[in-house]
C-alpha cells in the first residue's frame, strides 16, 4: 500500500519508504485513528494519505509522534486522527438555527471551511430543531448536529484530477452507517473462549422517566431572575404519565417487588436543552430503546469469528448483524452492528480485530463516559489530596483498576487518616470480599482475607514496579513496536539488534542461514555423487566433500565476520587508533577530537584535506543490495563538502564513486548525516570510500573529522530477520526464557503464553496519549491535538492538571474550573475567570464559591478575587467579598478595592434593599475612601473617611455596644424644675464599666428663652463607670447699682434729707423647668 505524506499546507513530501506497522481503528462512536510505525520521520500536523483495500481514499492528521533509533536508523511512531480533526481548530463564536433541518445546520457549521456538505438524512430523533452553536469548535458543532437529529458522522475523501492528493473533503450525516441488511448472523456460546465478551455495568431499564429543561423563574414584574425551578416533563402529551415503559422487557429484566411480583426496573434521563414536551417524549423513547436489553459487545480476530460461524469478509463499520447469545438464561437476541474494526494495514488480514454489539454510543456520549471515569477517580477530595501527596505516577494504572472494579461491583470508599483510601465491594460492616487500598505512593489489591481477618494483599504497585501473583495483559511492546510479545496470539518478535545470551538476533539468524547453506551444499553434492556410476563414485565423493567443506567454510567465515562486527560493516566505526581494522592508515586515526562529541565518542577518522580515502577491504555480497550509510561529521576548516559512500567498479571496468552520506560545506559542529544506495547488479567489486570535496585544489585548506560510522546491508538484514523469524518458534523462545520450562513465572498452555508473577519490573509504559516512566515517576497525558493535559513530574515540583475537576458527582463535593462565570446581582455585567465551587450535598439555590475576576463584559480586563457564601433558597440572606483591581463607573479608571457585603435578600434587584457593607476604594485618580455602613430604604448609617478631602463623615444615632465598652456615653433628663439658690446632683452609671481608662464629660442645661434664668452645670467624679453632674441656681436677684441724695449746710456741716436708692437685677424668679444633657468620651 502506498502512503503519501503532505506538509500542513498540502505540499507533497513524497512517500513513506518503509512502513513497519499501520494500526487503523474505526468505530461507530466517531473514533478514526491511525498509529503508523515507519523507518524515517513524520512530523506533527503532516498528513498521511492512502487508498485502502476497499478502494476508498483516507486522510489522517499527525497529532503526536515518538521517535527512537534502531540500528542507527530513526523509527517513528506517529499517532494520527482522521482528517476531520482539523475542524477542532476552527472556532465558532455564535451561530443560531431556528426550526432548521440537519442539512441546514451542518451547512452553517461548515461555513468558512474547506469541507463540503454531503448526504444528510432526516434523523432518527427529530427532523426539525432549534440548534445554537455558541463558543465551540466546528467539529463540536458537527457532532452536536449529529446528536440532536440522531445521525452518525461519516467522512469521504475524493482525489483531485491528478490522483495524487485529496481534492475534496465531504461530511455525510447518516441515520445508519454501513449496511442495514442483517443477512449476517453471529451466535455466541460459553465454549467460544477465543472471543472476548464485554457486558456494560449499567442496569437494564424497563421504565424510564424523562425530564427536560428547568422552567425559568421570574419576579413579580415577569422579569427573569436567573433561577430555574421544576423541569418540564411529557406527562401532558402522554396521558398524564411522566414515564414510558416496555412491558415486553419486563418479563425478562424486571425486578422483584415487595409483593413478590415483577416490577419495572426504573431510572430517569435528563435532556437539559429540550423545551418541547413532544420532542422530550421522542428523546426518552429513543433512550429507553437502548436500555431494555443488556449492552453487550464481542471482540475477536477474524479467525475466531470465522470459527464462530461469522464471515467477516466485506464488512464495514456500522453494518448490521443479528446476534444470538445463548450464554444467558433466556437466550439474548440482539439487533447489533459492527461497532469497531482494528486492522494493521501493513500486516496480515488474520490479525484484524472486529467488535460486534448493540452499543450505540455517540461521540458526545463517549466524551461524557470519559468524564465520568475521571469523576470516579476524584470522587473524594481527600483521596485526591492523598494521591497528590504520594509519588503520583501510578495514577493511570490506578484509574483503570478502580474503574474496572467499580464498574462491575459498585464501590464503597472510606478515607482513613494516616492510612489512606480503602475501596470495598460492600459496606465495611457487611463483610466485603474485595478491597483496594491506596496509600502514599502505592496501591494494593486483595480478593480475600487471611484466617486472622486481615486482607491478603497479593497485588501491589509502587514507583519501583508491579508485584502480583498473576498479571493479565494483551501485548508487551517497546515504543517503536520493534520488540513485542503478544500474549493473546503468542506472537514474539525481536529486532535485529536485540541480544539473546550475549548474541545479537541478527547474528543468530545469520548463523542459522549459514548452517542451512552448508547443509544444502552437502545434500546437493551427495545427490550428484549418487547419480554418477560406481566407477567414479570415489572421485565424486571427494568432489562433493570438497564443495561442501568450501560452502561450510565460507558460511562460517561470513558468520564470524557478522558476529565480530555486528550488523555494522564498518569494523572501526570511531577511528580508534589502537585498531586499524578498516586499513585506513594509522595517520588518519586520532584521539584528538576537534570538539566534544554529543554522544561522548572520544576518537575519530581525521581526513584533513585528503580527497579520496578507501577502506582496505572489499564488500563480500553487494550486487543488488541496498546499503544504508550514516555517521557524524565535523568541519574544522574549509568551505567544501565531505562524503561517506561506496566506490565500485563495473564489469566493464568503469569506476563509480557514489556519494551516500554527505556533510554540507557550511556544516557547523558535529553533524549527523545518512543516506541509502542500491549497488547495481553489474558491479564487479565494491568497497567503502570517503572523500573531501571533488576538487583537489578546493580541498587544499579543508579539515574534516568523521566518527560513529555505520554501514548496514539492509537487504541481507531483511533476509536474516526473515530466516530468524522462521527458526524462532514460540516453543524455542519459551524454552530459552524458562530453561526448558523449569523457571517459574511463565507457562505455555494450548499455544498461549501466560505470566504468573509476584513481581514485574519495567521502565516506561506508554500509549497513544499517555506516558508513564516508572523509573523517574513522571506521568503525562495529552489531548487529541497533542497538548499536554496532565503532567506529574514525580518530584512534586512541577505538576499540571488542566480542565475542570470535580471530587464527586453527587453529595458534598468541590469543582475546580479554569473558566468560571459570575453575574452581577441587580446589575448587567458578567465576569469570567478561574474558580472553585463548593457544592452542598443537599439542594441549594446557589452554591458557595471562590473565583477570580479576570475579564468583565463592561470593564474588560481586571484582576480580583471573590468569595460568595451561597444560599439555600432564592431571596435568602447571603454575603459576598471582593479584593483586587476593578474599574470605576467610566470603565476606564483602575481602582484598588476591597468590598464585603451582607445582604438581607441577596437576590433582590432593589438597590436600596437592606445591606451592611465595608468598602475600601483607592482609584488611580479621584478620592480614596474607606466606608463602613448599613442601608435600608430609609437611607445609610455609617462612617466614611476621605483622605483627599480630609473629612470624616458620620451618619446615624450615636450609641455603644451592649455588653461592652462604649466610646461615648450620653444621658439626658427632661421635665426638671428648680427654684432660686438651689442645686441638684445627677449621676450617670454605666451597666458595663470600662476595663481601662475613664470617661471625660461635658454637660449643658436648656430652659425656655421667654422665662430667663441662670443655670450653672458642673461635672465631677469621672470614673470608668460614669460621672456626676451638678446643677446650681443663683439668688432671685442681685444689686446692680446704688445712688444717694442729701442736703448739707455748708456753714454748720449738718446733712439733712438723706435719700439712698438701691437698684436690683432679677436672676431667677420662682421655679423654672429645664432639661439636662451630658456626653462623655472614654479616655485612656
Amino acid at each position: 500500500m502506498r502512503y503519501m505524506i503532505f506538509d500542513r499546507w498540502g505540499n507533497p513530501l513524497g512517500d513513506l519508504p518503509y512502513v513497519i506497522k499501520a494500526l487503523r481503528t474505526r468505530a461507530t462512536d466517531g473514533t478514526d485513528t491511525l498509529d503508523i510505525t515507519t523507518i524515517g520521520e513524520i512530523n506533527k500536523d503532516e498528513r498521511v494519505v492512502f487508498k485502502d483495500s476497499m478502494g476508498r481514499w483516507a486522510e489522517y492528521l499527525c497529532q503526536s509522534t515518538q521517535t527512537a533509533r534502531a540500528a542507527g536508523m530513526p523509527v517513528t511512531v506517529a499517532y494520527c486522527a482522521g482528517g476531520i480533526a482539523e475542524l477542532s481548530r476552527t472556532y465558532i463564536e455564535d451561530k443560531r438555527n431556528r426550526n432548521a433541518n440537519a442539512k441546514a445546520c451542518l451547512a452553517k457549521a461548515l461555513e468558512g471551511t474547506r469541507w463540503a456538505v454531503g448526504t444528510v438524512e432526516t434523523g432518527t430523533i427529530t427532523g426539525m430543531a432549534d440548534l445554537a452553536f455558541y463558543h465551540c469548535t466546528v467539529l463540536e458543532a458537527v457532532q452536536k448536529t449529529a446528536d440532536t437529529y440522531g445521525l452518525e458522522v461519516q467522512t469521504e475523501y475524493q482525489p483531485d484530477p491528478t490522483g495524487n492528493r485529496i481534492g475534496q473533503r465531504i461530511i455525510h450525516l447518516l441515520e445508519h452507517r454501513g449496511s442495514t441488511s442483517t443477512t449476517k448472523r453471529f451466535e455466541y456460546g460459553k465454549d467460544l473462549t477465543q472471543i472476548k465478551r464485554d457486558i456494560d455495568s449499567g442496569d437494564v431499564i424497563t421504565r424510564l422517566y424523562g425530564w427536560g429543561k428547568g422552567v425559568e423563574q421570574t419576579n413579580e414584574e415577569g422579569e427573569a431572575t436567573g433561577g430555574y425551578g421544576r423541569k418540564i416533563s411529557f406527562a401532558d402529551v402522554n396521558n398524564g404519565k411522566p414515564y414510558i415503559q416496555d412491558d415486553n422487557a419486563l418479563a425478562n429484566w424486571g425486578i422483584v417487588g415487595a409483593d413478590g411480583t415483577k416490577h419495572h426496573s426504573e431510572a430517569s434521563v435528563d435532556f437539559p436543552d429540550c423545551e418541547d414536551p413532544k420532542e422530550l417524549l421522542n428523546l426518552t423513547k429513543a433512550a429507553l430503546k437502548t436500555r431494555t436489553t443488556p449492552v453487550v459487545s464481542y471482540t475477536a480476530d477474524v479467525t475466531a469469528l470465522g470459527q464462530a460461524g461469522y464471515d467477516p469478509e466485506g464488512t464495514d463499520v456500522g453494518d448490521s448483524v443479528q446476534i444470538i447469545d445463548t450464554s444467558f438464561t433466556t437466550p439474548l437476541r440482539l439487533e447489533g452492528r459492527i461497532l469497531q474494526i482494528e486492522e494493521d494495514l501493513a500486516g496480515s488480514l488474520a490479525d484484524t480485530k472486529i467488535t460486534l454489539g448493540n452499543i450505540r454510543q455517540s461521540y458526545t456520549q463517549r466524551l461524557a463516559a470519559q468524564q465520568q471515569a475521571l469523576d470516579k477517580l476524584v470522587s473524594n477530595s481527600g483521596a485526591w489530596n492523598s494521591a497528590a501527596g504520594g509519588t503520583g505516577p501510578y495514577m493511570k494504572d490506578l484509574i483503570d483498576r478502580i474503574n474496572q472494579i467499580m464498574n462491575a461491583t459498585g464501590g464503597y470508599t472510606y478515607l482513613k487518616p494516616g492510612q489512606g483510601i480503602y475501596v470495598y465491594d460492600k459496606p465495611e460492616d457487611q463483610n466485603p470480599t474485595q478491597c483496594i487500598h491506596i496509600g502514599g505512593g502505592y496501591w494494593r489489591i486483595a480478593d480475600h482475607k487471611k484466617p486472622n481477618g486481615d486482607w491478603d494483599f497479593r497485588s501491589l504497585a509502587n514507583g519501583k514496579g508491579i508485584f502480583a501473583d498473576t498479571v493479565f495483559t494483551g501485548r508487551l511492546s517497546d515504543a517503536a513496536g520493534l520488540n513485542y510479545w503478544d500474549m493473546d496470539t503468542g506472537e514474539f518478535s525481536l529486532s535485529a539488534n536485540s541480544t539473546i545470551n550475549g548474541n545479537k538476533a541478527s547474528g543468530l539468524a545469520t548463523q542459522t542461514q549459514a548452517q542451512k547453506l552448508a547443509t544444502d551444499a552437502q545434500t546437493a553434492a551427495k545427490a550428484y555423487a549418487d547419480r554418477v556410476g560406481a566407477s567414479t563414485l570415489s572421485s565424486a565423493k571427494s568432489d562433493a566433500t570438497a564443495k561442501a567443506n568450501t560452502a561450510l567454510s565460507g558460511a562460517k567465515t561470513y558468520v564470524e565476520a557478522i558476529m565480530a562486527y555486528g550488523s555494522n560493516l564498518v569494523r572501526n566505526p570511531n577511528g580508534d587508533p589502537d585498531h586499524d581494522l578498516d586499513k585506513l592508515g594509522a595517520s588518519k586515526l586520532t584521539k584528538t577530537m576537534p570538539a566534544t562529541h554529543p554522544e561522548g565518542i572520544t576518537s575519530a577518522i581525521h581526513l584533513g584535506n585528503v580527497r579520496d580515502t578507501y577502506f582496505g577491504w572489499l564488500l563480500d555480497t553487494f550486487r543488488g543490495h541496498t546499503f544504508r550509510l550514516s555517521g557524524w561529521a565535523y568541519r574544522k576548516a574549509g568551505n567544501v563538502t565531505s562524503i561517506f559512500g561506496i566506490y565500485w567498479i563495473g564489469t566493464d571496468g568503469t569506476n563509480h564513486w557514489q556519494a551516500i552520506a554527505r556533510a554540507a560545506a557550511n556544516a557547523s559542529g558535529w553533524t549527523y548525516v545518512s543516506g541509502s544506495y542500491t549497488v547495481p547488479s553489474n558491479a564487479k567489486t565494491a568497497r567503502l570510500w570517503m572523500q573531501v570535496d571533488r576538487n583537489t585544489a578546493a580541498a587544499s585548506d579543508a579539515d574534516w573529522y568523521w566518527t560513529g560510522l555505520q554501514c548496514t546491508d539492509e537487504t541481507a538484514a531483511r533476509s536474516y530477520v526473515d530466516t530468524f523469524e522462521g527458526e524462532l518458534t514460540q516453543t524455542y523462545i519459551f524454552d530459552k526464557l524458562t530453561n526448558n520450562g523449569q523457571k517459574q513465572g511463565l507457562y505455555l498452555s494450548n499455544g498461549l503464553l501466560y505470566i504468573n508473577a509476584t513481581y514485574m519490573k519495567t521502565g516506561v509504559i506508554t500509549g497513544k496519549r499517555s506516558y508513564w516512566n516508572l523509573d523517574t515517576g513522571q506521568f503525562a497525558m495529552t489531548d487529541a491535538n497533542g497538548n499536554e493535559t496532565v503532567h506529574l513530574d514525580g518530584n512534586g515540583a512541577n505538576n499540571l492538571l488542566t480542565g475542570t475537576f470535580r471530587t464527586a458527582r453527587t453529595g458534598n463535593r468541590v469543582q475546580i474550573s479554569p473558566s468560571f462565570k459570575q453575574t452581577e446581582i441587580s446589575g448587567t455585567d458578567s465576569l469570567e475567570g478561574a474558580g472553585i465551587q463548593f457544592y452542598h450535598g443537599s439542594g441549594s439555590y446557589r452554591h458557595p464559591y471562590i473565583a477570580v475576576e479576570s475579564t468583565t463584559q463592561q470593564e474588560g480586563e481586571v484582576s480580583a478575587l471573590t468569595f460568595n457564601g451561597g444560599r439555600r433558597a432564592e431571596h435568602d440572606p447571603g454575603a459576598f467579598a471582593r479584593i483586587g483591581e476593578r474599574k470605576a463607573d467610566d470603565n476606564t479608571t483602575k481602582v484598588g478595592t476591597v468590598f464585603l457585603a451582607a445582604e438581607k435578600d441577596y437576590d433582590s434587584t432593589d438597590s436600596s434593599s437592606r445591606r451592611a457593607y465595608l468598602s475600601l476604594w483607592s482609584p488611580k485618580t479621584g478620592d480614596t475612601t474607606a466606608t463602613l455602613a448599613a442601608r435600608d430604604p430609609n437611607g445609610l448609617v455609617g462612617i466614611q473617611a476621605d483622605i483627599d478631602s480630609g473629612y470624616l463623615y458620620m451618619g446615624g444615632f450615636l450609641g455603644g455596644f451592649s455588653g461592652g465598652r462604649s466610646t461615648f456615653q450620653t444621658a439626658w433628663w427632661e421635665g426638671q424644675n428648680i427654684g432660686a439658690m438651689k442645686y441638684t446632683q445627677y449621676t450617670l452609671t454605666s451597666s458595663n464599666p470600662a476595663k481601662y481608662g475613664s470617661y471625660k464629660a461635658f454637660a449643658t442645661v436648656d430652659h425656655r428663652q421667654d422665662d430667663p434664668g441662670l443655670f450653672i452645670a458642673t461635672v465631677s467624679d469621672c470614673t470608668a463607670s460614669g460621672w456626676s453632674v451638678w446643677v446650681y441656681t443663683p439668688p432671685e436677684r442681685v444689686v446692680t447699682n446704688m445712688d444717694a441724695s442729701w442736703n448739707r449746710n455748708t456753714s454748720t456741716g449738718v446733712v439733712s434729707n438723706l435719700s439712698i436708692n438701691t437698684h436690683y437685677a432679677a436672676l431667677f424668679q420662682g421655679n423654672k423647668p429645664y432639661q439636662l444633657h451630658t456626653i462623655g468620651f472614654l479616655k485612656k
